[in-house]
């Protein structure tokens, strides 16, 4: 995939892999389609970075998911104003491609989840109605900063790595590169997003 054949040399401006395949080229939306990850209190969407010309079929496969929220990991050159009308916030936490990120962008990254799970808390107390916090998170392919930053927020509400990463390709052929691997291997969770409910079991699955 990418720069040498093999998932532990490609990078995240490689081809698309496993997860288009069955996508003709030319097919937008079908190659715009997310990996769903669902977590109890989260739900992730991974996805490839749209375009200009893509950008509708990227906000549709966000409104499918009731998503209002997109993290950039990579730089994108697209225009903004899409989704300044559509009413959805933008965040970037960007890394070098191929790599693992920084402990500072981690913190960054876990502290975002935590105000967007607060907030949400807060919502449905007044509302009453229970729903995951829905996040799109997007690098150029979907196949690697992505789904690291994914990882490592299932690994802080408890789930082990092997077992995060194997979810992941499931629903993300050819994701995580060796380095990244191993950064999630070694990566020590200090269960920030943890239900503090003491009855709460982790219930995760790709869709």
């Amino acid at each position: 995939l990418g720069g040498g054949g093999s998932p532990n040399h490609y990078t995240d401006t490689g081809s698309v892999g496993g997860f288009g395949m069955g996508c003709p080229s030319s097919n937008l939306k079908c190659l715009l389609q997310s990996a769903e990850i669902k977590c109890d209190n989260f739900k992730f969407l991974i996805l490839m970075m749209p375009t200009n010309t893509s950008m509708p079929f990227f906000i549709e496969e966000m409104r499918k998911h009731d998503c209002s929220i997109v993290v950039r990991v990579c730089e994108s050159k697209y225009s903004l104003q899409p989704f300044i009308r559509e009413n959805i916030e933008v965040i970037d936490f960007p890394y070098k491609d191929g790599t693992a990120p920084s402990v500072d962008l981690v913190n960054q990254w876990i502290e975002f989840l935590q105000q967007k799970q607060l907030q949400h808390q807060r919502q449905e107390e007044d509302t009453a109605v229970k729903s995951p916090v829905c996040v799109a998170i997007h690098c150029v392919a979907g196949l690697g900063r992505a789904p690291v930053l994914v990882a490592v927020a299932l690994m802080e509400y408890g789930m082990k790595s092997l077992e995060v990463v194997e979810m992941i390709r499931a629903r993300r052929r050819g994701a995580i590169n060796q380095p990244q691997l191993d950064f999630l291997t070694n990566y020590k969770s200090k269960k920030r997003l943890k239900p503090r409910r003491r009855s709460s079991k982790i219930f995760c699955k790709p869709f």
